[in-house]
């Protein structure tokens, strides 16, 4: 017999807070780092730069369609521009990384207010299969 640990059923993500939100014109992917855009204040775009990320997309948005966007707890899914990625790495959004957005390192120094998480094991690759996801703007 298998365990599943979870905390409802086909729940595989335990702890894991989604919210339903809104994609501007702008197509999103999944693994995306989103951040809330400034021209409405309610819909989400690609994280682009230094911005203040709320998540990271669940699913692909078409344009100004509705989607999940993960917005703490464990995500196996986020698209990043390092390929070198230690266990603990912090993950932030980064004006050196305009085209996928993310970037890990060890101290953020100016991107204090574009963190979005923390890996959990190292590996290499561009998506980041193991972080824990808890940027400093909470979407509750």
């Amino acid at each position: 017999m298998s365990q599943q640990i979870a905390t409802g059923p086909g729940n595989t993500t335990p702890g894991t807070v989604f919210k339903e939100m809104q994609a501007t014109a702008a197509t999103i992917a999944k693994g995306d780092i989103v951040a809330l855009s400034t021209d409405s204040g309610y819909t989400i775009i690609k994280c682009t730069n230094v911005m203040s990320p709320i998540g990271v997309a669940a699913e692909d948005f078409a344009a100004s369609a509705w989607g999940k966007v993960i917005v703490r707890g464990f995500c196996s899914f986020l698209t990043c521009t390092a390929t070198n990625i230690d266990d603990l790495d912090l993950l932030y959004c980064d004006s050196a990384s305009a085209a996928a957005g993310i970037t890990v390192g060890s101290d953020i120094g100016v991107e204090a207010g574009a963190f979005i998480g923390v890996t959990l094991q190292a590996q290499t690759g561009t998506t980041i299969t193991a972080a824990y996801i808890s940027p400093l703007v909470q979407i509750v």
